[in-house]
């Protein structure tokens, strides 16, 4: 645990080559399991997706949820996804609503969005942030992304300027009751053999943030998510948040 972001960012990060690696082997029967009929509770980081997981369901439901409630009487609607990693929420979308057209905009590092772009070639991915930010979309998500920005109140600005309609922040680590500060996270068992920083966020001061952007919170989540960090002074709860704009209400 460490009160404030270090200086020196862990080497590689979230642009380690184990991530490509560990995303494309497990791209195909994540596939398989949307493609099919059983149940949806498929994590994308899971090495066994068939081993059907409760809190991956009560994850993807979640966005069905906020995804249906956007889409509504639309023909269309279109999302940016910061943090899209291969673009597993563009076939989640298309699983969850196929009836609906949706226009997918992924963002992430090169490494991930070279990969991104060849497995779903009716999305539009960028490895820029300026590119991706000057999208104007009616939902932007940010499923486990947001924490990890350095500046997460910065990317949060602008994040919602891009949103005409809604903001869905999902798998966010909150405290309900000490200030934000940063961990270190060592992914290895999901096979990324690096390492980053993140922020545990004070829940008050991010709501606050959200309004201050002028959007209003529709719907609280829960997440089935509860990492331990040695010493920290308070343990974090994963929640989901959507938003909408106030003068889209």
């Amino acid at each position: 645990m460490l009160p404030d972001w270090p200086n020196r960012a862990p080497d590689d990060g979230w642009s380690h080559q184990s991530i490509l690696a560990a995303q494309v082997r497990k791209w195909p029967a994540f596939c398989a399991v949307l493609d099919g009929h059983g149940p949806l509770g498929v994590a994308h980081e899971a090495d066994d997706p068939h081993a059907f997981d409760v809190g991956a369901q009560n994850t993807v439901m979640c966005f069905a949820y906020v995804l249906a409630r956007v889409a509504g009487a639309r023909e269309s609607i279109a999302m940016l996804d910061w943090g899209c990693g291969l673009g597993h929420y563009a076939r989640l979308a298309k699983a969850l609503l196929p009836e609906s057209t949706i226009r997918y905009v992924g963002k992430d590092f090169p490494l991930l969005t070279a990969a991104a772009s060849e497995r779903n070639p009716d999305a539009q991915f960028f490895s820029d942030d300026e590119q991706a930010l000057a999208q104007s979309v009616d939902l932007v998500m940010a499923s486990g992304s947001l924490h990890y920005a350095r500046d997460w109140r910065a990317v949060l600005a602008r994040l919602t300027a891009c949103a005409r309609d809604s903001l869905y922040v999902a798998r966010l680590p909150t405290l309900a009751s000490v200030p934000s500060f940063v961990v270190v996270q060592r992914p290895h068992r999901w096979g990324y053999l690096t390492e980053y920083h993140g922020w545990f966020i004070n829940r008050a001061e991010f709501l606050d943030a959200v309004a201050q952007a002028g959007f209003q919170l529709e719907r609280e989540f829960l997440s089935h998510e509860s990492p331990t960090v040695p010493g920290a002074p308070q343990q974090c709860e994963y929640r989901g948040f959507w938003f909408r704009r106030i003068s889209a209400q």
